[in-house]
């Protein structure tokens, strides 16, 4: 049996009551007695707040309230009018659930897809709005290094690079004034470099190695296409409860700036660096041995972090990286000396 309220119409008064179904009837039983027949029932058409169903037989101001899944389905069955919204069979569940999934499946390859189509055919003007809030978040805590001469050569060799590597678009390098081995590539072709990059860079092919690879970057896109990505999520995430309108783009400096593109992209960007470098005529070995040798800082804990977090460099990956030292020298010396005191203090090269 089922319980259910029961009003007669006459009076405010609720009455609690049982309900069950014998052959075609509806038999209420309570404070009252009440027997309906089946296909004289018919539903409201929407349940109330609780899940409560009213129904009704025509000619009687009576009402009864059930939220019994159960029996509104049967009564549906047997010849009782009832709203398609409260008789959905566990068939009709299933389909609707699978439905879903199937959306949020289709939902997940587009936010991963669309934004590799869409970042090409992102204005340059707002490529740059889009890294205006990143560069501020970092030059407000990092010194920007001026160094005229060190400027120059890091300059020389990104046009040299970007004409090399096809790409149409302005490329910018910027130096910052911290210790992390690091370098990103932002929105609209702007390069940072970290200090820490370069001090750690045995010679000028290594640096040269990283600087080409980031411009693969540049030539694909990529970071345009995860500012895209990250913000599809957030409006997703908005979309189905997860989150909230103010935190959409929050976040997104912090993403771009930890986050590897994905092995595909970070492998890409190495092939595009290595063809780059040769096409210009220069040294194409220092980016396999970055990689080693910043691979063996991480296998003797020595804490290093930065360029080998977001960019993983797999053994797999140096041996692709791997070229020969033909090609001339991406720096003169006196270039390489101005680069490494770029930040105001001169450092010593490396011994190889």
């Amino acid at each position: 049996m089922v319980e259910g309220r029961f009003f007669d119409g006459e009076t405010a008064v609720a009455h609690d009551v049982t309900v069950r179904l014998t052959g075609g009837t509806l038999i209420i039983d309570g404070g009252v007695s009440r027997v309906w027949a089946v296909s004289m029932i018919v539903a409201a058409k929407d349940p109330d707040p609780d899940g409560r169903v009213t129904l009704s037989i025509p000619g009687s101001p009576a009402r009864l309230e059930v939220a019994d899944r159960a029996l509104l389905r049967t009564l549906s069955t047997s010849g009782a009018r009832m709203p398609t919204a409260v008789v959905w069979s566990v068939r009709h569940w299933v389909i609707g659930a699978a439905v879903g999934v199937v959306c949020v499946l289709l939902a997940i390859v587009a936010l991963n897809e669309l934004p590799r189509w869409l970042a090409p055919l992102i204005p340059e003007s707002w490529e740059r709005q889009l890294a205006r809030p990143i560069e501020a978040l970092l030059e407000t805590d990092k010194r920007v290094c001026t160094s005229a001469a060190g400027q120059r050569a890091l300059d020389r060799l990104a046009e040299r690079l970007r004409v090399a590597g096809g790409i149409t678009r302005p490329v910018k390098l910027t130096v910052l004034d911290d210790s992390l081995v690091n370098a990103f590539t932002l929105p609209g072709g702007h390069i940072l470099i970290m200090r820490g990059l370069i001090d750690d860079a045995e010679d000028g092919p290594e640096l040269a190695g990283v600087i080409a690879h980031e411009l693969g970057h540049v030539a694909h896109y990529d970071p345009t296409a995860m500012l895209l990505r990250q913000i599809g999520i957030g409006v997703l995430a908005t979309s189905i409860g997860l989150g909230d309108s103010g935190s959409v783009g929050a976040g997104l400096s912090r993403d771009l700036l930890t986050r590897s593109y994905g092995r595909e992209a970070e492998t890409a960007a190495d092939a595009a660096g290595i063809d780059t470098l040769t096409k210009a005529g220069l040294r194409a070995d220092g980016l396999a041995r970055f990689f080693a040798r910043l691979e063996s800082h991480e296998d003797s804990a020595t804490g290093v972090t930065g360029w080998l977090s977001t960019h993983p460099p797999t053994e797999q990956r140096r041996q692709q990286a791997a070229h020969s030292a033909e090609g001339n020298e991406p720096f003169t010396d006196a270039e390489w000396k101005a680069i490494r005191a770029m930040c105001g203090v001169t450092r010593p090269s490396k011994e190889r």
